[in-house]
Formats: C-alpha cells, sequence, structure tokens
C-alpha cells in the first residue's frame, strides 16, 4: 500500500481510487506498452479485491461493537474541498499557515475575515462524507474532533456527544484589547471565559467597491466585546500560539465529557467484556491530537475489545502510542462508503 500505488481521484461525481504500478505514475516520455497497461489492470482487480475484503473486517468490527468512537481531523473537512493548514500555500507577506496564523502575527480583523469565510465554505460544501457519517448515531457513541466547523453536529450527532477540542467558529469570545500593533498584538487578556454568539460580519464581507478609500469594510473596526467594551471579539477557535488566550473550558469544549465517555468505556470492556470500535479519519502527523487520542484509548483497552479502524491517505499506519488494527490509504468519502456496503452485505 506504499503511496506511489495509489492515486486518489475527486470528481464532481464522488471520490473513487485509480490504481496503477509506479511506472505508469512516474514522469516519463515514453508511451506505456501494451504490457504495462496489462500489469496496472491486474493490480487494479489485485487491489479491489483486498479492499473489499478490508471493508468487509472493518464492517463486522463496527457492526459487533457495543460503542463506537468517531475521530476526525483535518483531513475530514478536506474531502469537503477546504484547505487545511498543510496544504494552504503561503500568504502575500511569505509566511506559511501555521506561522501567519500565530496570535501574534494575526491581526483580530483577519480572524474575523477568515473565520466567516470558511463558515461560509463548509455550509456550501455538503459531501457524501455527511451523509455516510449521518445515517444513524446509536446512543453508545462519541465523536472527537480537532476541527472547528460543527461538522460532527450537522451530521446529526448529539452536540453533548461531540467534543470540539479546538472550538467552534459558531462561538465567539472576548480576545482581549488589542495594541493596534502587529506585535504584540494583545494589550489586555480577555476579560472572561463566557462564550458569546456571532456578531454581525456584514461590515467585514460586502464587496468591496470600485474605490478603496470609498469602502466601509476597509475602516469597520473589529467587533467590540460586549461584556468589556475595549476588548475585540475573536471566534472561539484555538490558534497556533494560542497559549491561554483560547478560553479552554473543559465543559464548553465537551473534552471533559469524552474524558467522562472513555473511562466509563474502558471500564466496561474490562468488567464487562464490552467491544470498542475507534474510527479514525483524517488525522495526520502534523498536528497529531486527534491520532494520538486514538492510539491512548485504543491501548487502554483489553486485548481483543477494542479496534482501530484508520482512514488517511497519507499516513495510515505510523504508530505514535498503538498500532491501528485495520489500516485504508484512502480518502473518507470512498472508504465510508465502501464500510457502508460492506454493512449491507452482512
Amino acid at each position: 500500500r506504499t503511496r506511489s500505488d495509489i492515486l486518489g481521484h475527486v470528481t464532481n461525481q464522488g471520490t473513487y481510487l485509480l490504481y496503477a504500478p509506479r511506472c505508469l505514475l512516474a514522469p516519463t516520455t515514453r508511451t506505456p506498452t501494451m504490457a504495462a497497461v496489462c500489469t496496472a489492470e491486474a493490480k487494479a482487480g489485485e487491489r479491489a479485491e483486498a479492499t473489499v475484503t478490508d471493508y468487509a473486517l472493518a464492517a463486522t468490527v463496527l457492526a459487533e461493537a457495543d460503542y463506537i468512537l468517531f475521530a476526525g481531523g483535518a483531513g475530514l473537512s478536506a474531502e469537503c474541498g477546504l484547505k487545511t493548514f498543510a496544504n494552504a500555500g503561503t500568504f502575500a507577506d511569505g509566511l506559511s499557515y501555521d506561522q501567519a496564523k500565530r496570535t501574534e502575527a494575526a491581526s483580530v480583523k483577519e480572524a474575523v475575515t477568515e473565520a466567516e469565510a470558511k463558515t461560509q465554505a463548509e455550509a456550501e460544501a455538503e459531501t457524501q462524507v455527511e451523509e455516510e457519517a449521518s445515517r444513524s448515531v446509536p446512543a453508545a457513541t462519541f465523536a472527537v474532533t480537532s476541527n472547528v466547523d460543527g461538522y460532527f453536529v450537522r451530521c446529526g450527532f448529539p452536540p453533548e456527544q461531540v467534543a470540539e477540542i479546538h472550538g467552534n467558529v459558531r462561538t465567539w469570545q472576548c480576545g482581549g484589547k488589542p495594541t493596534g500593533k502587529r506585535f504584540p498584538l494583545i494589550e489586555r487578556e480577555r476579560c472572561g471565559d463566557a462564550l458569546l454568539p456571532p456578531p454581525d460580519l456584514s461590515a467585514f464581507t460586502s464587496p468591496p467597491s470600485a474605490d478603496a478609500a470609498d469602502d466601509a469594510a476597509e475602516d469597520a473596526p473589529p467587533p467590540a466585546c460586549p461584556r468589556c467594551g475595549d476588548g475585540r471579539m475573536r471566534p472561539h477557535v484555538y490558534l497556533f500560539g494560542d497559549g491561554n488566550r483560547f478560553a479552554n473550558d473543559a465543559g464548553t469544549t465537551k473534552t471533559a465529557a469524552y474524558r467522562e465517555w472513555t473511562d466509563a468505556v474502558v471500564q466496561r470492556a474490562t468488567a464487562l467484556g464490552a467491544r470498542v470500535a475507534i474510527v479514525e479519519v483524517g488525522s495526520g502527523l502534523r498536528v497529531p491530537t486527534i491520532r494520538k487520542r486514538c492510539e491512548e484509548l485504543l491501548a487502554r483497552l483489553p486485548g481483543g475489545q477494542g479496534a482501530l479502524i484508520r482512514i488517511n491517505p497519507d499516513h495510515p499506519d505510523q504508530p505514535i502510542v498503538a498500532s491501528p488494527t485495520h489500516s485504508f490509504q484512502e480518502g473518507a468519502v470512498n472508504c465510508l462508503v465502501g464500510i457502508e456496503a460492506a454493512l449491507g452485505a452482512r
């Protein structure tokens, strides 16, 4: 399952995989011979059969599980066409995404504009991933994600069963009093941890006029915190370098509920022999927060009582704490559809 043997394609009709040998994927000026084409077709058939078998094994894990944890990283939203920090490229000033998103290097207005753009993008980017994930949400499920787009709640998961460890763009907080400088950004920290509804962002999303000097959006100040007045609101989203500037309340992000759920699941697996399935989608190695949590839960479970299904087109194995039970080197849509079909065939 090397990366060079698998090429993923996303089309308007859905996601599918084209399997080809290395000689057909490498740049070349030669026309592939008939033998090479036949080899490609043979390998495609062999891999397809193996994939069907893998889907069936994963489906068995899910069908026999008493508890299911669904975990999503940036790759889950990437299936909808949204850019992640790994592929966002650089900004006009030459900064990479993670450099630009450090709170010391980002203005409050940039954060407001980006949050609105991301909310609009994810609202318009409905795909089969949501359809597959929302078919059924048994009471014995929980979801944990580092994404900030409210994906799982929109898919049908009850909010109390979703831990959004990096916050959510649909809730805002006081970002503190800005200095008006690029560095340091903040003069006074936030006035409190209570979350706020999103402010009116119309001034930041109005189309620019022909004359930039007359464009009111250019001069509109960032929305003020309604509690302290001189603080500026920001999305309740963890940014690179945030430290304690992110209102990291365990009750709000549901990380406390996640800990309680995992503790209870481990206890039942140990005492009652309950089976636990962990489905991890799109969590790579650049920021392996979700990936590590999934492996840690697997490591806590008694032998044979837990299984980790990892879906990742770039890093399907590469364990940090514990190795995945079943790994799929492909995109979320294709794999979830395959597992769903295998479940239906049982």
